[in-house]
């Protein structure tokens, strides 16, 4: 077992569109109980611990800044940045010091709920989220056991660069979770923090002895996005392409954006191309939620965006997959549907260059504003 001390680290920030990186300095509070997910414990040297910024909804990551998939904001919107939740469930067997171990459903939580909570408030609040997510660089993402204090919060805040526009922080979420997948007994807590003073504003809790944890998140998201719009950021309307799952379908949505991080951290060279077990279940998963939220455009785009990544990094599922990619992206009732209208893109990511040159001129005929920018920058 691979146990560092306890002590405050500087780290690079990377602020990602999983794109293109670009670099600056960040706190990141002790790692006293971080737990690096490794395949295997090993006597490797410490890795380089970095927060990579999911600075929009997982699944509209990484397609050439394609803007268009998200609701229009106004000038005075809020940027709202979630961390990592402190993972409490096996927090009572934890040594002070941190330790390497197999990833696990229980860290998938810590890092899952925020990223969902994200999305919600992208579509259902005028407001933008940023999930600020730990990882040991080439290996993958690191696990808090405890939650942020204050203290924590204003290093982090005072760490930033308040020139870059993209590090700025209104509010700024922090909390823990203690999910109990057998016996129903989980709880949820989070900490709302002003962004420029550190000062809590806040505190959403959710508690139960016999809700599923979908059940419980749903609960979560209600109450965070009450006591926001009572923080002053206005509600905006319903968008199309986004449709909440079922309580459900929320634990399973929940795991296809574990499985699509893990991915896109690959394809980035975030995390080892060996911890990705079980890669063809992967597509077969988000194929599945597609099946079970008919009218839901994100599984579809979470399968095409994990294509995107495994012809990055060279899976060898890729082709095993192509041909129900494609059946998605020539699929077309009104030429609106995202896939057909990301489609030249994805074409290309594929190998169908000819294919994808003859949709992108199809589009242009027809394409106005935003999206017609996106095309001819392709």
């Amino acid at each position: 077992m691979h146990q560092r001390s306890c002590c405050w680290f500087t780290v690079t920030l990377f602020l990602t569109t999983v794109g293109s990186l670009s670099f600056s300095s960040l706190v990141i509070p002790p790692l006293c109980a971080a737990q690096a997910e490794t395949e295997a414990t090993t006597d490797a040297d410490e890795p380089e611990v970095a927060f990579s910024v999911m600075s929009r909804p997982l699944w509209t990551l990484g397609f050439e800044d394609a803007r268009w998939l998200l609701p229009e904001k106004s000038p005075q919107t809020k940027r709202v940045a979630l961390l990592t939740l402190g993972e409490m469930t096996r927090r009572k067997n934890a040594s002070e010091q941190p330790e390497e171990q197999r990833s696990t459903a229980l860290g998938a939580w810590s890092r899952t709920i925020p990223l969902y909570l994200a999305e919600s408030i992208w579509f259902n609040l005028d407001a933008e989220g940023d999930v600020y997510l730990p990882v040991a660089k080439g290996v993958g993402p690191a696990v808090f056991g405890y939650a942020f204090d204050q203290e924590s919060v204003q290093e982090f805040l005072k760490s930033r660069d308040a020139k870059d526009e993209r590090q700025r922080v209104d509010l700024l979420i922090s909390g823990t979770e203690q999910i109990d997948w057998g016996g129903f007994r989980s709880h949820v807590e989070l900490t709302v923090w002003e962004g420029t003073t550190g000062a809590p504003v806040g505190t959403v809790t959710a508690s139960s002895l016999t809700q599923s944890p979908g059940q419980l998140v749903q609960q979560l998201e209600r109450q965070l996005l009450a006591q926001l719009e009572h923080l002053g950021l206005p509600r905006q309307g319903v968008s199309s392409t986004w449709v909440r799952p079922e309580p459900a379908e929320t634990e399973a949505y929940l795991l296809a954006l574990d499985q699509l991080l893990a991915q896109m951290l690959v394809d980035h060279d975030l995390a080892d191309i060996n911890g990705l077990w079980g890669e063809d279940r992967m597509y077969e998963w988000y194929l599945t939620l597609a099946d079970h939220m008919t009218g839901a455009v994100a599984p579809k785009l979470m399968f095409l965006r994990a294509m995107a990544a495994g012809a990055g990094y060279g899976s060898q599922y890729v082709t095993q997959f192509e041909p129900v990619a494609l059946k998605l992206l020539n699929h077309k009732e009104t030429g609106s549907e995202p896939w057909y209208r990301l489609s030249p893109l994805l074409l290309k990511r594929l190998g169908k260059e000819p294919e994808a040159q003859a949709r992108k001129a199809e589009l242009l005929s027809v394409a106005a504003g935003d999206y017609r920018a996106w095309l001819e920058k392709l």
